[in-house]
């Protein structure tokens, strides 16, 4: 694996960690080992919330020029903040509220359990759970997400999206759903006729609510020629389904988003941006 590095153009990570061996000791007193040889770590990690503030702003910029090159408004491409695992161990909770406060559109976390800790947080933003999630009752904080419209889930198999349908028609409330194409990284999402039946399974359901069309590039740091090959795969397959999508605005969904990409795609290519990005690691200064 290639060790992570800064990304030019960011002014860099939001952390650094302070170790001395002989700063001052909590109850000022140290404890020696067998032996008698002192040795005594203390270390801290400061998190710099404002560099975030700085990396989404020039990831925006970087949305807004492609906007510009592809000709639609610089305002069209939305923004989603991924936190998962703990925003890469700095802390989901304070990260997702000074996200709220910049104004981003989502965000997103793997599972479940990261879902939940962010329901009681002082923050509106819509939470997109990307993992299969199938059910959750009313005792679930889950629950207090969805109820306030804060709770969005990525669809993987028609057999997910049935029961997610059942467990909105008992719950009498929607839920808004992001199909996901699998384009060739086998890590989530489904085959082009699978994902095109679900979108077909969405808009039919008088409970679920078309929110986005979604994918992820395998390499887009790595690899450009099979990532535009995917691109193109997933670009194909929306233009398949866009009379469906066109149903689903008369039937008053809204336009939904289209979202594949990550860091290393936002800085690789206008063309890979759709109608929001996907960010995680970029936010904090690495890709």
């Amino acid at each position: 694996m290639m060790p992570r590095r800064p990304i030019p153009g960011l002014p860099g990570g939001v952390f650094k960690c302070l170790t001395s061996t002989d700063g001052p000791v909590p109850g000022g007193r140290r404890n020696l080992p067998p032996g008698g040889a002192l040795a005594v770590t203390t270390s801290r990690v400061e998190i710099d919330l404002a560099a975030i503030d700085r990396n989404v702003a020039i990831l925006r910029r970087c949305a807004r020029e492609g906007a510009v090159k592809a000709g639609v408004p610089e305002s069209s491409v939305q923004f989603c903040g991924v936190v998962k695992q703990d925003a890469y161990g700095l802390g989901a909770v304070r990260v997702a509220k000074r996200l709220a406060s910049i104004g981003v559109d989502l965000l997103a976390v793997y599972c479940v359990a990261e879902a939940r800790i962010l329901a009681d947080a002082p923050i509106n933003t819509p939470v997109l759970i990307l993992m299969p999630t199938y059910t959750f009752d009313r005792n679930d904080p889950l629950y207090r997400l969805a109820v306030r419209d804060r709770l969005h889930f990525a669809l993987h198999s028609l057999a997910q999206a049935e029961e997610l349908h059942a467990l909105a028609n008992k719950l009498g409330m929607t839920l808004p759903v992001h199909v996901q194409l699998d384009v060739g990284m086998s890590r989530g999402g489904c085959l082009p006729d699978e994902a095109t039946a679900l979108v077909r399974f969405v808009v039919g359901a008088q409970r679920l609510r078309l929110a986005g069309l979604m994918t992820h590039f395998s390499s887009p740091a790595a690899d450009e020629p099979f990532t535009r090959e995917q691109a193109k795969l997933f670009r194909h397959w929306i233009d398949g389904v866009k009379p469906l999508l066109a149903e689903s605005v008369r039937k008053g969904h809204g336009p939904c988003v289209v979202h594949a990409a990550n860091t290393a795609a936002t800085l690789r290519s206008h063309n890979l941006h759709g109608t929001m990005l996907r960010v995680g690691q970029g936010m904090y200064g690495y890709g």
